[in-house]
């Protein structure tokens, strides 16, 4: 019988340090520190449903002295950590920042439906106009895509006794402008409001336009767009417009005051807008410009990247925690049961040419697969409430396919090689229903464990560990549930064929282990990148994405869910690997990872009752 290394007990401990090293760094950046008071709110709203908010409040902004306040609004399927570029930057500036959880994201209360979900943007505004260290003839909204969508709403119909707008200043992140009235005739509905565009090049959902003469324009030719050139004319139809550019600011008076237009153009795709320093460096000039920096800071001189990166560190550092606590885990009671010894065995290479065959046909076929699956059952785009969380459905759904075609692949390889003598007690995929039950109980342990540093970074430090838009972070009771039923299930189909294919089927002597894994790797990865790869070279060398809408549905917002993907796949396979070279045990693993990439998807998403 093994006993646990030093080695593994070493990696825990600096695990353990990675996530607290994470949340300490991340609250620094997020606080400047410590200029910035950071706090998370609930509150009703006039729609039937309580939201989160958090609140990024500069110390010197006080009742005697208010900031100008700027609502910050996510896009569809992310949440309010989601502006942490413009949190962290703008706050820094001396503006009071607020991001909202739109209804059915993050913590906000769950919707029936999608009717009520863009006045989100309302409600979070009428908050901030409550706040007394807030200067109330300074506000600012920015939103990300249906964010964007929230914050037009909001800044249309929030308006004082004249009819005047309470936003000052409104920033459309990959959103639209409203162009037009009621009628249709190019108008200008902004007035004395500041707005501004930005608008990507390779935008996969937004900006392909078809002008009055018939010409058709992709999104990096937006600007010359009818719609584009009337907004930057302040409403004048598009025969009467003077050719305008992009990336300057042009001014016209309303009733004595200034206002500006102005759209901007990046070379990014639509996810990426909000998360690079030109994004930021835009926001924080656009503001400067409408609503006056309180703290002169350059725009190029920005900090939100190193709580992007004290976030990935505890990401990294619970994977690494999950694994190792785990295998520490191994030698209590009654766990000890589950540790054995690696059996002597002899791959064949006749077994190790069916193993790359299987693993290589369903990995195809899995790729093949992705779009009819996740599309067909999102199903339209009406609105109709089909799944509490359709994408994720989708995903699971996808995943569990992909894990029957191992199977159905493992099976092939024992038959084509049943007379080698190598069983499946000999791979560790035979066990008693005890030792089974024990696995999945080991599991379940270990990754709560592992979470309660989730919890414990929300509740000290209100951060959370993550990437971009992959984050393992606290859920409501209702998101928990929906994660369990039947997403881990889904998950768990998969993990376990996985990790019986990796491990069980994929043996390797432990000097080969580097080039072993990173083949295991690059097989149950493929699905993923052949079709981000597709997908994005298509659009970057002409400007359209290759999967669009498929058979009714959104493929190209399918296709932004594999992008967590690229991470958490590897991770899983390394997750795998490191506590079947201690157990021998396949399904250990499987339990640990269908929980943690269960938890991690389903929290950054919309759900609904």
């Amino acid at each position: 019988m093994q006993k646990t290394s030093a080695k593994t007990k070493i990696l825990t401990i600096v695990a353990a340090i990675l996530m607290l090293v994470s949340m300490i760094g991340a609250s620094l950046v997020q606080s400047s520190g410590g200029k910035v008071e950071v706090t998370e709110v609930s509150f009703d709203t006039d729609f039937g449903a309580e939201m989160s908010a958090l609140i990024y409040r500069p110390k010197t902004a006080t009742a005697d002295n208010p900031a100008p306040g700027i609502v910050c609004v996510h896009g569809m399927y992310n949440n309010k950590e989601m502006q942490d570029s413009n949190l962290v930057e703008l706050s820094r500036r001396g503006y009071v920042v607020m991001a909202i959880d739109m209804f059915s994201h993050g913590d906000s209360d769950l919707l029936e439906t999608a009717d009520n979900l863009p006045m989100s943007g309302m409600a979070g505004l009428r908050y901030m106009l409550g706040l007394p260290y807030v200067d109330t003839s300074k506000i600012g909204m920015t939103g990300h895509s249906m964010g964007g969508l929230n914050c037009d709403l909001a800044t249309q119909l929030c308006v004082d006794e004249n009819g005047n707008s309470l936003v000052k200043a409104l920033l459309l992140n990959c959103c639209f402008a409203t162009y037009t009235d009621d009628s249709g005739d190019y108008t200008d509905l902004y007035g004395a409001t500041d707005v501004g565009i930005i608008a990507d090049k390779y935008d996969e959902f937004l900006f392909n336009e078809v002008n009055s003469d018939g010409t058709a324009l992709k999104p990096r030719d937006y600007i010359k767009s009818d719609k584009a050139q009337s907004f930057l004319n302040f409403g004048a139809p598009p025969e009467e417009c003077e050719q305008r550019q992009a990336d300057t600011v042009y001014y016209k008076e309303y009733d004595g005051e200034k206002a500006m237009r102005v759209i901007y153009t990046p070379s990014y795709n639509h996810p990426w807008s909000h998360f690079s320093k030109y994004g930021a460096a835009v926001t924080i000039d656009f503001f400067d410009e409408a609503l006056g920096s309180p703290v002169e800071i350059s725009a190029d001189n920005q900090v939100w990247q190193w709580k992007e990166f004290f976030n990935f560190i505890g990401l990294i550092g619970l994977a690494m925690f999950a694994a190792n606590v785990a295998v520490l885990l191994l030698g209590l009671k009654p766990f000890t049961a589950l540790r054995a010894e690696a059996p002597a065995r002899k791959i064949t290479i006749k077994r190790k040419r069916w193993n790359y065959i299987a693993a290589g046909a369903a990995s195809v076929l899995s790729a093949a697969l992705y779009i009819p699956i996740t599309t067909g059952i999102k199903g339209d785009t009406t609105g109709k409430v089909i799944f509490s969380q359709a994408s994720t459905f989708a995903i699971g759904a996808w995943v569990a396919v992909s894990g029957l075609l191992l199977i159905l692949g493992m099976a092939a390889i024992q038959r084509a090689n049943r007379g080698d003598g190598l069983t499946l007690r000999d791979m560790g995929m035979s066990i008693s229903a005890k030792k089974l039950g024990l696995s999945v109980l080991l599991g379940i342990v270990a990754v709560s464990l592992s979470y309660l540093f989730v919890v414990l970074a929300d509740v000290l430090f209100k951060t959370d560990f993550r990437i971009w838009f992959m984050a393992a972070k606290t859920m409501t009771g209702k998101v928990f549930l929906i994660s369990l039923l039947p997403n881990v299930f889904f998950f768990l189909v998969y993990y376990l064929a996985s990790s019986a294919m990796v491990n069980g089927f994929a043996y390797c002597d432990r000097e080969k282990q580097g080039a072993n894994m990173l083949a295991n790797i690059l097989v149950a990865v493929f699905p993923a990148l052949i079709i981000v790869v597709l997908q994005y070279v298509c659009l970057f060398s002409t400007g359209s994405v290759l999967f669009g809408v498929y058979n009714g549905s959104s493929a190209h917002s399918m296709i932004l869910w594999l992008f967590p993907m690229l991470l958490l796949i590897p991770a899983a396979v390394a997750i795998s690997r490191r506590i079947y070279r201690e157990s021998r045990n396949p399904y250990i693993a499987a339990v640990i990872n269908a929980l943690l990439v269960s938890f991690i998807t389903c929290a950054n998403t919309s759900s609904w009752l």
